[in-house]
């Protein structure tokens, strides 16, 4: 069903154009400090979701034993249960967050400042899951789990908005797919590390009562380190504007 009139005029391209228009592209990437800064904060901002998200099971498991609900399931079943309305409930709060980004953007009066209030409520997200941590409350971590969730879905409509607004058209897909792979190598480096500090906190501390929740701590513990860090990140002067206003000069 998608129209193949939106992919524009396409004309068959030598491979050493196609290597030419890849390496373009790369430098757009590299040189101009604005789009730079966009791609890093993208880096961490999803690589960030991508790394924690799935700790929301065990999370959820944890709490099933904890809170005597559904007690005439078995425990693998009150988990199965447990997950699957959270996912939906995720998934639901998630489509309509996509639908409302460009809301956010008119709220905010720019991409970049809807982008600097999303790096707020992930540090926000973040803290309340470290308070859920340290109160041995499984709620509120899900409640947080589910915030980082919808701020997600906020942010890649945004993203791609930034971006588009930073680069030619030319250049865009090239960008975006940049994004793509930078936000898997965060991944590959930060999630290894979340699952060795979790696992080496299971070990040390014992594993009855609120003491059990402070396994997840590294995730709250990385999640606020990251969100300061770009919060505390100085914006560059132009940040926004086409590639060809800006330059490759822009400080």
């Amino acid at each position: 069903s998608y129209p193949a009139w939106l992919d524009g005029p396409r004309h068959a391209q030598p491979f050493r154009q196609i290597v030419r228009t890849l390496g373009s592209g790369l430098s757009v990437c590299w040189r101009r400090r604005p789009l730079r800064r966009v791609l890093v904060e993208s880096m961490a901002f999803e690589g960030l979701y991508k790394s924690s998200k799935d700790y929301i099971q065990p999370v959820i498991q944890f709490a099933v034993v904890a809170i005597p609900v559904a007690t005439w399931l078995s425990g693998a079943q009150r988990s199965a249960v447990a997950i699957s309305a959270v996912a939906m409930f995720i998934s639901l709060c998630s489509s309509v967050a996509s639908r409302r980004a460009g809301r956010l953007t008119d709220r905010a009066g720019s991409d970049q400042r809807a982008g600097r209030w999303l790096w707020a409520a992930d540090l926000t997200s973040f803290a309340i899951m470290g308070v859920g941590i340290a109160l041995g409350v499984p709620v509120v971590i899900v409640v947080a789990f589910v915030a980082l969730a919808i701020v997600q879905n906020l942010w890649k409509p945004i993203l791609v908005s930034r971006v588009a607004t930073l680069c030619d058209a030319e250049h865009t897909a090239t960008v975006l797919s940049v994004n793509s792979q930078a936000c898997s190598l965060f991944v590959v480096v930060a999630a290894p590390l979340i699952g060795w500090s979790v696992d080496s906190i299971r070990v040390m501390v014992a594993d009855t009562g609120a003491i059990a929740w402070w396994r997840f701590a590294p995730l709250a513990a990385l999640g606020l380190l990251v969100s300061l860090a770009m919060i505390a990140w100085r914006q560059p002067r132009q940040a926004e504007g086409p590639c060809e206003a800006a330059g490759p000069g822009v400080a």
